[in-house]
């Protein structure tokens, strides 16, 4: 049996006009509080019946009001009647219910024995012959009933839901755990690797010897990096293979060989070069030298007109990358539709990034800046002489990495991409970029050599 401190918290569940739970209980100006829906239902009423010029009516106290009255909800009773439906605390019992009917009517005295359908409230047997006389009435006790039932049945249909809610949870929880332990990559210790041996020292003085053997060949070629006084030539060529060696120990971390999957080799295309770019190396290499001028036209439409080179190679699906070095600092990486424009914008020296037609990363002298559609993020890292630059255009992302002793993400652009895209650069006074290439033929875990396609293509020149 519920305590009498439980059963006064019941009675005030209890709406007294349809004898349910409160349904966005709410309180009118005397304190009583009804279902938001059955007391506007019972003013509309007294509007249209001839008690009108009464004003409205408290159907528990039968306080008048002259003005219809503004009603507010009762949010800390709301809130317990959802306690209550979530079955935090009993609901009413049959006693409760029946404590409600021995209320006497406030205007014949009479026990409330009947239940008026029309004006869903409960009525002695003079309101059913004087106001509610053509209304549709019921015992109370067959209503109470009937109302029980149809608690009941909802009470089982919410216990169903809530199950089948609950497995559905279930569910998802045992999938979020499998997408979980298919996230998590494996550590080097549970993979079985075979270890592989390479002896670079007994390496070194065969390439040295192989360097020095070709030097004649390679003068010509390497013209623009060397000094070309002849008694010179082979030593620099020497100090060149170092250099060569030393750029091949890139770090082969895992993230660095599964990008070079993906890996494409590039060249630059000529002819939108701005005149005052050098391009050599079979095309793989720009430069910025200082009072240089290319040879070829400069009212050609494609070239730019800013210190700009598109490459030639275009991108429109999948996966992509490619690596590439850097001479120095004030240089700016990206990538653009090729229809950007040739020409220059006043006040700025490029024009990568200041538009949405392009995306780009300017390697500054103490920190890297993206730029896209002349929106600018700081990107405060150390410098790296060699940028790594993943493209997936179905994913519509664009990310770029810097390569040193290790690999570190710099920054990713994520858009949708709806035309064909080239690699551009923008090269400061003074300043070079090489693309990187891999040979064919060498595998992946070669690593990336920079200059040792050149080198290949100079030894099998006549």
């Amino acid at each position: 049996m519920a305590s009498r401190g439980s059963q006064k918290l019941e009675d005030k569940l209890v709406c007294c006009i349809c004898l349910e739970m409160f349904a966005t209980p709410v309180t009118a100006l005397c304190g009583h509080s009804f279902c938001e829906k059955c007391i506007n239902s019972h003013w509309d009423k007294e509007e249209q019946g001839p008690a009108s010029r009464n004003g409205y009516t408290c159907p528990e106290c039968r306080k008048s009001f002259s003005k219809r009255p503004q009603l507010s909800k009762t949010v800390q009773l709301d809130t317990i009647v959802d306690i209550v439906k979530l079955g935090e605390l009993p609901t009413p019992e049959p006693e409760k219910v029946a404590a409600v009917c021995e209320k006497r009517c406030p205007r014949h005295g009479r026990a409330l024995e009947l239940y008026c359908k029309t004006e869903k409230q409960l009525i002695c047997c003079v309101c059913a012959l004087k106001a509610c006389q053509n209304h549709q009435k019921v015992l109370f006790d067959e209503e109470r009933k009937i109302k029980e039932e149809n608690l009941k049945e909802t009470l089982e249909k919410t216990e169903k839901m809530e199950k089948e809610i609950n497995e559905e949870i279930q569910k998802l929880e045992k999938q979020a755990v499998g997408i979980k332990e298919l996230l998590v990559l494996p550590t080097p210790g549970s993979l079985e690797v075979p270890p592989l041996e390479f002896d670079l020292a007994c390496s070194v003085d065969s390439i040295t010897k192989f360097f020095s053997t070709v030097s004649r060949i390679f003068q010509e070629a390497l013209s623009n990096s060397f000094n070309p006084v002849a008694a010179d030539a082979q030593s620099s060529l020497e100090s060149k293979a170092v250099r060569v060696r030393a750029a091949q120990c890139l770090p082969e971390t895992e993230l660095r060989m599964h990008l070079l999957k993906d890996h494409r080799n590039l060249t630059f295309d000529p002819a939108t070069a701005n005149k005052y770019l050098q391009v050599s190396e079979q095309n793989r290499k720009a430069k910025h030298a200082p009072g240089s001028r290319s040879t070829l036209s400069s009212r050609d439409p494609q070239k730019f007109e800013p210190w700009q080179i598109l490459c030639a190679q275009q991108f429109t699906q999948g996966s992509n990358y490619w690596e590439v070095k850097l001479s120095g600092q004030s240089v700016v990486i990206g990538i653009a539709y090729e229809k950007i424009p040739r020409k220059k914008r006043a006040g700025c020296t490029f024009t990568i990034g200041l538009d949405k037609l392009s995306w780009g990363l300017h390697v500054q002298e103490d920190c890297y800046v993206a730029y896209h559609n002349s929106e600018s993020k700081k990107i405060k890292e150390s410098l790296c002489k060699f940028i790594g630059v993943k493209l997936d255009y179905d994913q519509g992302v664009l990310s770029f990495y810097g390569i040193e002793d290790h690999m570190k993400h710099l920054h990713s652009f994520h858009t949708i991409f709806t035309e064909p895209l080239c690699p551009i650069f923008w090269l400061c006074e003074g300043t070079a970029v090489t693309l990187c290439q891999k040979s064919r033929g060498q595998s992946i875990a070669d690593g990336m050599f920079p200059d040792s396609q050149a080198v290949s293509d100079a030894v099998e020149q006549p």
